[in-house]
């Protein structure tokens, strides 16, 4: 039960910030500057490894 309730919390903070850098990344092509491009995409493949590490954290 705890578990699953951490792995949905997980699943909103993930959600919730990818948001956010699909916003960053949208605002960079609004203003036509490349920077927001790629700070989203290396913060979103950070993220995304941080929470598969942190799944196996916690299945074990």
């Amino acid at each position: 039960m705890k578990v699953e309730r951490e792995q949905s919390l997980l699943l909103r903070i993930y959600y919730f910030v990818l948001g956010l850098l699909l916003g960053v990344f949208a605002l960079g092509l609004a203003f036509g500057d490349g920077s927001y491009l790629g700070g989203a995409f290396v913060g979103g493949l950070a993220l995304a490894a941080f929470v598969q590490a942190f799944k196996r954290y916690v299945e074990v």
